[in-house]
C-alpha cells in the first residue's frame, strides 16, 4: 500500500485480537506458544502469526476452553499487499470466545475506534468460515472487511455486533444477536446470500446493500442519514423506525413490513420499480416518493408537511388512508385503490379514508377505493386530474370547508351515502361526476361545475340543501330514484343541460338565467316543483311528466312537446313563451300567463280548469277538453280554432265542460259532446225532462262553424243522431245544447216522422188551395152581393127623388 515499515508493524500489530482473561502462567498444549509481549511473534507450521498482550494466536489446534484465531502474513511484508484472517478454517467444532473480538487496524485499548466513515490505510479482509459464538462484543473496525462465508442456521451467535468497517454475507446464515447489531455510519454491510438476522433490535446509520433475500425478526431503526437500498430481493422487517433515515426499493424488489413503520425528521422511504407492503405506514415527518412501483398498506397515515408522491404508473392498495395537518399525497399517473393483502393473500376490507386539513392530489391516476368510512374535514383538498376514480363508502362525509376538485376529464364515480356539511364544496372544471346507488346530500356552500358532466345514476339519490352551480358547458344528468333541491337548497344552470329521466323534486330554487341553458325532462321523467323556479333566459323542454304546485313561476321559454305532460295544481305558471308540439296541459285551478301567444298543435290538447292569459290561443290539429274529466277553461284573448281541431265537451249531471272566450272567438274544425245520460237523468230530477246547456260562450260574436260537425256520443260509446234528444244551436255569442230527456227517436220511427211530415205539407197544401179558393169566391160574392145592394139602394133613391119632382 506504499506505507513505511513502522506504519506496517503498527498496523499489523492492530490486526486482530480475542480479549479474554488468560492466565499469564497457562501452559500451551501441544504447539501452542502463549504471546506475551505486544511485539513477539511465532511461527505455526509455514504460517506466521501475530500476537497481542492477552491474545492467543494459533492455527490448526484448540484450547478447552476458548479460541481459535489466526492471522495470515502474505507476503512476509503485511504493510505491501495486506492480511487474511481466517477463522475456523479445517474445523469441525464451532469456535467460542469469551468476552469479544474485534475486526481492525486500530487498537482500541488506547483509543475507540473512529465513528465516521474513512478509507482504511490497509487492505485487511476477514473471512469466518465456520461458526463463531463470542459472548462478548463483535466489532468490526472501520479499515477492515469481513466476509461471513458461514453456511447454516448457528453459524454467528454474538452478544452485539458493532460494524465500522464493511461486512459481506456471502453464504446462507443466521445472524443470533442477542442484544443489538449497530451499523455505524462508517460501516457498510452487504447482503449477498440469503440471511435471517435476529437481534432485539437494530440501527443503521451506515450503508445497508440487500441483495438477497433478508429477514429482521425485530425492530430496525434507520437513522443519522443512514441508507438502506434493496436491490432485486425481498427485505422483511417486524417493525421499522425512521428517524433521518433513508430506505431505497429499486428495481423487483421487496420491501415487506410486518407491523408498523414510522417516518421522522424528513426521512425518505423511496420506491422505483420495487414494492413496498405493510401493515402500517406513519408518515408524522418524512416524504414517501413512489416512482412506478407497488404500494400496499392496511394503513397510512399521513401527517408530514414535505412531499409525498405517487407516480409513474404505480399501483397503490391503501385499507385505510389519513392525512391530516397540511400533509399533502400526490397521486400521479397511477392506480389507487382501497383493497390490500395481508401476508396470506386474504382481502382485507372495512376501511376508513379520513383526511383533516389534508390534501389527496390524485393526477391522471385510477382508483377504486372501498371504503367503510371516508371523511373529509377542516380544510381539506381532495384534487383530482384527469383522473378515473371509483368511490365506494357506506359513508362518505365533507365537514368544514373542506373541498373536493375536479379538474381535467377527471371521471369520478361516488356509491354508497354521501354528504356535504359546514361551508364544504365539490369543484368540477372539465370533468364528470357520477352518483350511483346510495343517498347523496350536498349541503354545505357553493357546489360549482364548470364544463362538467354530473350523474345522478338509477340507484341513487341527491338531495341539494346548499349551492349548486352548474355552469359553462356543464350537463347533469339525473337517472336516479330522486334529485331533490331542499328548502334551503339552491340550484343554478349556467350555459348548460340538465337532463332529468326518473325524478327531480324542487324545494328550493332553482336558477337558470342563460340563453344557452336546458332544463330537459326525458319520456321518462318525472319533476315535481314545489318551489320558485326564476328563468330569466333558457330553455325547458319537457317530454316526461311536470307537475307544478307553487303558485308563481317565472320561466322565459317553456317547450311541452312529444307526449310532454305539463300539470298545473293551484298554481301560477308565468312564462314568456309556452310551445306545445305534440304535448298536453292540464290544468287544477290554475292559470297560464303567456306573453307570446300560445300555440297548439300536432296532437296536443288542453284540459282540466282554469285560465289561460294570452293574447291569442292558436288551436291546431288538436284538442280542447276531455272525454274523462271536465274541463272548464277561460281564455282572456282570442280562441283560434283550424279546420283540423278538436273541441270536446263533457255533460253530466248538469255539470259540464264549459270553454269561455273573452275576446274573439274563430270557430272550426269538430265539436264533440260526450253525454253521461244516466246521471243527466238523475241530475235532472225525475225521469222526464227537457233543458238548456250553454257548452261555449264568448263575448264577442263568434265567428265561423264547426264545419267537421257535431257529434253527440253517449257514455255507452254510442254516437247519437237522434234530433228529438240532443240538439247543438248556434247562437250569437254561444253554443247551446238542448236535451229532451223524454223524446227518443228510432232509426224506423224517424223515417215515418218524415213521410208523414211530407204527407202533412201535401194535404195542408191541397186544404190551403181549397179553403182559399173558397175564400175567394166568398169575396167575390160578398162584393157582388154588396155592389148589387149597393145598386138596388141608388135605384130605390132615384125613383123616390123622380115622384118627388113630379109632385111638385
Amino acid at each position: 500500500m506504499g506505507v513505511s515499515k513502522a506504519a506496517a508493524n503498527e498496523s499489523c500489530f492492530g490486526i486482530g485480537w480475542i480479549e479474554d482473561d488468560v492466565d499469564d502462567d497457562l501452559q500451551p498444549i501441544g504447539a501452542i506458544q502463549a504471546c506475551r509481549s505486544r511485539a513477539e511473534e511465532s511461527r505455526v507450521g509455514r504460517y506466521r502469526s501475530i500476537c497481542l498482550m492477552r491474545v492467543m494466536c494459533v492455527r490448526a489446534y484448540e484450547f478447552k476452553e476458548f479460541i481459535v484465531l489466526c492471522i495470515n502474513i502474505l507476503p512476509q511484508s503485511c504493510g505491501s499487499v495486506g492480511l487474511e484472517l481466517k477463522v475456523g478454517v479445517g474445523y469441525a467444532l464451532p469456535i467460542k470466545i469469551g468476552t469479544g473480538v474485534y475486526f481492525g487496524g486500530d487498537d482500541t485499548r488506547t483509543k475507540p475506534p473512529p465513528t465516521t466513515r474513512q478509507q482504511p490505510n490497509v487492505n485487511q479482509t476477514y473471512t469466518i468460515d465456520k461458526p463463531l459464538d463470542v459472548s462478548g462484543n463483535a466489532t468490526v473496525g472501520p479499515t477492515s472487511s469481513v466476509k461471513m462465508n458461514c453456511v447454516g442456521r448457528k453459524c454467528y451467535q454474538l452478544d452485539l455486533f458493532n460494524i465500522l468497517g464493511v461486512v459481506d454475507v456471502v453464504a446462507s446464515t443466521v445472524l443470533q444477536i442477542t442484544q443489538q447489531l449497530v451499523l455505524a455510519t462508517s460501516g457498510t454491510l452487504n447482503i449477498n446470500s440469503d440471511c435471517q438476522i435476529d437481534a432485539a433490535n437494530s440501527l443503521v446509520q451506515g450503508d445497508f446493500q440487500v441483495s438477497a433475500q433478508t429477514t429482521f425478526n425485530n425492530t430496525l431503526t434507520v437513522s443519522n442519514n443512514g441508507t438502506m437500498q434493496v436491490n432485486n430481493k425481498t427485505l422483511s422487517v417486524k417493525t421499522v423506525n425512521m428517524d433521518r433515515g433513508n430506505i431505497n426499493i429499486l428495481k423487483d424488489a421487496q420491501l415487506t413490513i410486518d407491523n408498523e413503520i414510522e417516518l421522522k425528521n424528513n426521512s425518505i422511504i423511496s420506491n422505483s420499480n420495487g414494492i413496498i407492503i405493510s401493515n402500517i405506514i406513519n408518515n408524522l415527518s418524512g416524504s414517501l416518493l413512489i416512482n412506478s412501483g407497488i404500494f400496499k398498506s392496511k394503513t397510512l397515515n399521513c401527517k408530514s408537511p414535505f412531499e409525498q408522491i405517487i407516480k409513474g404508473g404505480s399501483n397503490v392498495h391503501l385499507n385505510n388512508l389519513y392525512i391530516d395537518q397540511l400533509s399533502y399525497l400526490t397521486i400521479q399517473d397511477s392506480t389507487l385503490n382501497d383493497e390490500t393483502t395481508n401476508d396470506d393473500e386474504e382481502p382485507l376490507e372495512l376501511g376508513i379514508l379520513n383526511l383533516i386539513n389534508g390534501h389527496l392530489n390524485l393526477l391522471n391516476s385510477k382508483s377504486n377505493l372501498n371504503y367503510q368510512k371516508i371523511d373529509l374535514s377542516e380544510s381539506t383538498k381532495f384534487n383530482f386530474i384527469k383522473s378515473n376514480i371509483q368511490l365506494n363508502s357506506k359513508s362518505f362525509n365533507l365537514f368544514n370547508q373542506s373541498k373536493i376538485l375536479l379538474n381535467n376529464n377527471t371521471q369520478i364515480t361516488i356509491s354508497g351515502q354521501f354528504g356535504c356539511f359546514d361551508d364544504s364544496s365539490i369543484i368540477g372544471q372539465d370533468s364528470h361526476l357520477t352518483f350511483d346507488d346510495g343517498s347523496t346530500r350536498l349541503d354545505g356552500s357553493t357546489h360549482q361545475m364548470k364544463n362538467t358532466i354530473l350523474k345522478v345514476l338509477e340507484n341513487a339519490q341527491l338531495s341539494i340543501g346548499g349551492t349548486t352551480e352548474i355552469g359553462e358547458l356543464s350537463q347533469l344528468f339525473n337517472h336516479g330514484k330522486n334529485l331533490i333541491i331542499d328548502d334551503s337548497g339552491q340550484l343554478s344552470i349556467s350555459n348548460s343541460d340538465f337532463i332529468n329521466t326518473n325524478s327531480f323534486t324542487l324545494n328550493g330554487q332553482l336558477n337558470m338565467n342563460d340563453r344557452q341553458s336546458q332544463f330537459i325532462n326525458s319520456p321518462t321523467g318525472t319533476v315535481q316543483i314545489l318551489s320558485n323556479i326564476i328563468s330569466t333566459d333558457g330553455v325547458f323542454k319537457n317530454n316526461g311528466n311536470w307537475i307544478n304546485s307553487h303558485t308563481t313561476n317565472h320561466i322565459n321559454n317553456f317547450d311541452n312537446s312529444d307526449g310532454g305532460r305539463l300539470e298545473l295544481k293551484n298554481s301560477y305558471f308565468y312564462l314568456n313563451e309556452l310551445n306545445c308540439f305534440g304535448g298536453h296541459i292540464i290544468l287544477d285551478q290554475s292559470k297560464i300567463n303567456s306573453t307570446k301567444d300560445i300555440v297548439l298543435q300536432a296532437g296536443s290538447s288542453l284540459q282540466g280548469k282554469g285560465t289561460i292569459e294570452t293574447t291569442t290561443f292558436d288551436q291546431r290539429n288538436s284538442t280542447i277538453g276531455s272525454n274523462h274529466s271536465i274541463s272548464q277553461l277561460e281564455f282572456t284573448g282570442d280562441l283560434i280554432q283550424s279546420n283540423d281541431s278538436t273541441t270536446i265537451i263533457l255533460v253530466t249531471d248538469k255539470n259540464n265542460s264549459n270553454v269561455k272566450v273573452n275576446g274573439n272567438f274563430s270557430v272550426d274544425g269538430e265539436l264533440i259532446i260526450y253525454v253521461d245520460n244516466k246521471r243527466l237523468r238523475n241530475g235532472a230530477g225525475s225521469e222526464h225532462g227537457s233543458f238548456e246547456i250553454e257548452i261555449i260562450t264568448s263575448n264577442s260574436v263568434i265567428s265561423g262553424d264547426y264545419r267537421n260537425g257535431i257529434k253527440i256520443i253517449e257514455y255507452e260509446g254510442q254516437v247519437v243522431d237522434d234530433p228529438c234528444k240532443y240538439k247543438v244551436q248556434k247562437k250569437e255569442r254561444s253554443f247551446a245544447m238542448l236535451v229532451n230527456l223524454d223524446q227518443s227517436c228510432s232509426s224506423s220511427s224517424q223515417e215515418a216522422s218524415k213521410a208523414l211530415f211530407k204527407d202533412t205539407k201535401t194535404k195542408i197544401g191541397l186544404l190551403v188551395g181549397v179553403f182559399g179558393s173558397i175564400a175567394i169566391i166568398s169575396v167575390i160574392c160578398t162584393v157582388i152581393i154588396m155592389k148589387r145592394h149597393q145598386i138596388n139602394t141608388f135605384l130605390k133613391i132615384k125613383q123616390q127623388s123622380l115622384r118627388h119632382s113630379r109632385v111638385l
